[in-house]
């Protein structure tokens, strides 16, 4: 029993230790995956990280979550994890690619003795748009539907989203008052024109499959 016991925290650590390397890899790989982000949207860089993710790629939360699931763990048997309030979604369908980034780095140091499930508290849309010298920016449209006659951007063979059509774009504004007075805030404040296609605009749901 006294042997057990010593073996236990050994064990919990060398489990807290591979989550810890599982979040240093994607923390490390995020410039190659915000530059893949880009190139489906046609920009050149992120205009604003914190746009994408309020606390990067590691919360402050997330090393007392690192800690519980390496106890969890530590009973040897596979569990299952449902992280709620995950954050919005972009990138592909990789297992290891864009956010959230804790549940991707679980998956990433445990993918047999793990099966992770991610929502977000917030329904919706992301809306990207170019800003400045093809910047990219993301912004939430906070409502069930999307704006009227929109949809969300389809993706091409290679791999880049469509963006959204200047008079459909027109037509959206002229029936959708609450779109319109989004439209305008955004144009105003990155002094930039979306309406006319000058800037490409592109919708995805906010939790993105």
């Amino acid at each position: 029993m006294q042997l057990a016991v010593q073996h236990r925290p050994h064990q919990e650590s060398t489990l807290l230790d591979a989550l810890r390397r599982a979040s240093a890899e994607l923390i490390a790989e995020a410039p190659e995956r915000e530059a893949r982000l880009c190139a489906m949207f046609g920009a050149k860089k992120p205009r604003d990280t914190s746009a994408f993710m309020a606390h990067g790629w590691e919360r402050p939360v997330d090393a007392e979550i690192h800690a519980f699931i390496a106890l969890l763990l530590r009973q040897e048997e596979p569990i299952s994890i449902l992280e709620i309030g995950a954050g919005t979604t972009w990138g592909t369908g990789e297992r290891n690619f864009g956010v959230p980034g804790l549940a991707r780095a679980i998956q990433r140091a445990f993918p047999i003795r793990t099966r992770v499930a991610v929502c977000d508290r917030s329904q919706g849309y992301d809306i990207f748009f170019h800003s400045g010298d093809g910047e990219l920016v993301r912004s939430h449209y906070d409502e069930a539907e999307a704006p009227k006659f929109l949809r969300p951007s389809d993706i091409r063979h290679d791999g880049t989203f469509i963006p959204a059509s200047p008079p459909f774009i027109q037509t959206s504004v002229a029936v959708d008052r609450k779109f319109a007075d989004w439209l305008g805030w955004h144009e105003r404040t990155y002094k930039i024109k979306i309406l006319d296609g000058s800037s490409p605009m592109f919708i995805r749901p906010t939790l993105d499959p």
